[in-house]
């Protein structure tokens, strides 16, 4: 009951403390440059000439967040009309209930989503927003990388909505007590071997998994390949400009399975592979007790969990710090980067455009509506810290990156890898091809665990590289000519019915 009194105080002083907290943060940055620009200063401003009517999309997750949201709106934007629409389900599983949604004509004109953006884009559902882009005097703080992610053919179709980071979580106390020195986030795949292998001992082990059968973006597997691959490739060897993926770039997915089958053949080392060991009781059992939890209880010096995962060391009682998966070494530095989006559906009319492009920039990239996330995170914290899930601002402005890096309850880590896409976008590796690219893993795992399969029986990776590459690249190319004729049609279609936009993309 005290939780819930204190929960609904604090959805209740959220928006008055963060617009305080925004105007303070404004004009101590009015004079502070950043790599992308630097605060205006007037996020109070109210705007009583924008009106219109909208209806906001969002799911049960987000229902409170979206209470503070659409009131901090209204609060700068008092001439336009928002109609909450609850849609059933969790973000990050909603495809569905928006084809439902799509089919009976009740689509919302500003929604939120984390996956299946391909999907979206192929069904026609998201409005090109060059044109409104174009007309945005702040669109400087919009992350330039993100716009390529959300973008085809030149139109751009969505704005970042929130940030999460492929991470490595690291038992801070473990490496003091088998007295180990502390990496450098800008660490190489070199040192975490290193340090994986020194801190398997007869009571430890070096990291809890690899493999991830509940999606392969998880596994560490996947990140390894990922930081193997040169400049230009992103997730698994897959590039923007060809949209195929290239498995023998860099010699990565060769040099991923070399490296994945030193790490396994370091006895205990991967402590979770201990729990298949046969007889009654199991040798993870023997070494870390019955029902235990080698990581929880502070055994495993590395967790293969990354940014989303703070839940999973809710229970964890030592330090832990949330690493950059390491880069490989030689290569300029990777930060393994996931952009969650927000987009205008095709359902928005001549007359809401503007208010609904206005919503969409408060929740996406805005100084207030960042200030208004960030508080509601950490008021959520503060409240139960145990059930807490965190976020990341996909947002320049100097006042939100610094509320981010001196007030907001994640890890060093976490804020690093934040500054350093911000002050350093080269950085960027993108890591969540698959909630862009139509039938991404699909394509690829049909032949990758055939071919990871035969490397764990003892055949040489570089003996079936060559044919995995062949299929998986058919399979996508497919998959992509017939997403492109549909993005072509879409195209075509969205500015014979919206006549008030003009097509920004030279035909």
């Amino acid at each position: 009951m005290l939780n819930s009194v204190k929960r609904i105080l604090s959805v209740a002083l959220v928006i008055v403390m963060v617009f305080t907290l925004c105007g303070c943060l404004a004009k101590k940055n009015d004079n502070t440059a950043t790599t992308e620009g630097s605060s205006s200063g007037d996020s109070e401003a109210v705007d009583g000439g924008l009106t219109g009517t909208i209806t906001v999309g969002y799911t049960a997750d987000f229902a409170d967040l979206y209470d503070l949201l659409i009131a901090g709106f209204r609060e700068k934007y008092p001439g336009v009309t928002v109609v909450p629409q609850e849609i059933p389900g969790k973000m990050l599983g909603q495809i569905n209930q928006m084809i439902a949604l799509a089919g009976s004509d009740k689509m919302p004109d500003v929604c939120v989503g984390s996956e299946y953006f391909g999907t979206i884009l192929q069904e026609g559902w998201a409005y090109p927003l060059n044109n409104l882009i174009e007309e945005d005097a702040d669109k400087e703080y919009i992350m330039d990388q993100a716009l390529i992610n959300f973008s085809y053919g030149g139109q751009i179709y969505a704005l970042p909505y929130q940030i999460q980071f492929h991470s490595i979580a690291v038992n801070m106390d473990l490496l003091e007590e088998l007295n180990m020195d502390a990496p450098d986030y800008d660490w190489t795949i070199s040192e975490f071997v290193e340090l994986a292998k020194k801190a398997t001992t007869t009571t430890t082990s070096g990291i809890n998994y690899i493999y991830n059968a509940a999606h392969p973006t998880w596994g560490l597997d996947t990140k390894l390949m990922s930081a193997m691959v040169p400049e230009g490739y992103h997730q698994y060897g897959y590039s923007f400009d060809t949209h195929a993926i290239d498995l023998t770039a860099g010699d990565a997915w060769v040099k991923a399975n070399e490296l994945i089958q030193e790490l396994k053949s370091v006895y205990a080392l991967v402590s979770d592979d201990l729990k298949y060991t046969g007889g009654e009781v199991s040798e993870y059992e023997r070494r870390f007790g019955e029902g235990a939890d080698a990581l929880l209880s502070g055994r495993v010096l590395f967790g293969n969990h990354s940014s989303w995962e703070t839940r999973v060391l809710e229970n964890a009682s030592y330090d832990y710090d949330f690493y950059p998966v390491p880069t490989q070494d030689g290569l300029p530095e990777k930060i393994q980067t996931h952009f969650d989006f927000a987009y205008m559906t095709t359902k928005v009319t001549e007359e809401n455009r503007d208010a609904a492009y206005a919503f969409l920039k408060f929740i996406t990239y805005s100084e207030e509506g960042n200030m208004i996330k960030l508080a509601e995170r950490k008021a959520a914290y503060e409240d139960d810290p145990k059930t807490w899930d965190s976020f990341i601002p996909a947002s320049c402005y100097p006042a939100v990156m610094e509320e981010f890096q001196n007030n907001f309850p994640v890890s060093d880590g976490i804020k690093y890898m934040y500054k350093t896409i911000i002050e350093r976008p080269e950085t960027i590796h993108i890591a969540d091809c698959d909630k862009l690219i139509p039938n991404y893993w699909s394509d690829i795992v049909q032949f990758r665990d055939a071919a990871t399969e035969q490397v764990q029986a003892g055949q040489a990776p570089t003996s079936l590289v060559v044919d995995f590459q062949s299929k998986a690249a058919a399979a996508m190319e497919a998959t992509w000519t017939y997403f492109s004729s549909c993005m072509d049609k879409n195209i075509e279609e969205f500015y014979n019915t919206h006549p008030w936009e003009t097509n920004p993309v030279s035909k």
